[in-house]
């Protein structure tokens, strides 16, 4: 019966069922970037998604996966960025409209404008853990014309806690293999 009668919100269910099940057995960020990105662009029916990822040395978020955003795709939003430091205190999703009329946004350079405006995102989802900021989910219009519904950003927002501690233990698992191949290089020696 729900799949017949509420079948957005039974492939929404799916979708974060297959999520969680698979999203611990990457231990490649880039590859569950790409997974999470064409399970929310088929599941949402969105047009345009993109994953931005907090880069630990130079403290840019950086463009690393993305769903029909064109080939110029060298993105990359400072950590001083209005919309990092809006998401880094925000317990929800900002919707573009905000990022027309909050007076933080009115200061925009216009590269910086420039660079929203080609990520051409409706919503952008801020990923967390343990009280930081490691990135964000930029998730472009639906196909539809409609606009996101309650339970469409409560399933982002699930989604995005759920990538975010995956992507946290994929990144601690490549730091410990870059850690070993260096002492086995350095005991080579």
């Amino acid at each position: 019966i729900e799949r017949l009668f509420f079948r957005e919100k039974y492939d929404r269910s799916l979708m974060l069922q297959r999520v969680s099940r698979t999203a611990a057995t990457f231990l490649e960020v880039n590859m569950l970037a790409n997974m999470i990105l064409d399970e929310i662009v088929s599941t949402l029916y969105i047009d345009k998604a993109a994953f931005f990822l907090k880069d630990k040395t130079s403290k840019e978020f950086r463009l690393i996966a993305h769903r029909n955003l064109g080939k110029n795709t060298n993105f990359r939003l400072n950590a001083d960025h209005p919309l990092i430091t809006r998401l880094s205190i925000s317990d929800e999703a900002i919707a573009r409209r905000l990022t027309e009329v909050l007076p933080q946004f009115r200061s925009l350079s216009g590269q910086e404008r420039e660079a929203l405006a080609k990520i051409d995102a409706e919503l952008f989802i801020p990923l967390r853990a343990q009280g930081n900021l490691i990135g964000f989910l930029a998730a472009g219009k639906k196909r539809n014309g409609q606009i996101y519904s309650h339970d469409d950003r409560a399933t982002l927002f699930t989604l995005a806690n759920q990538t975010a501690i995956a992507i946290e233990n994929a990144r601690l698992y490549s730091d410990e293999q870059l850690r070993r191949r260096e002492l086995g290089a350095l005991y080579k020696l």
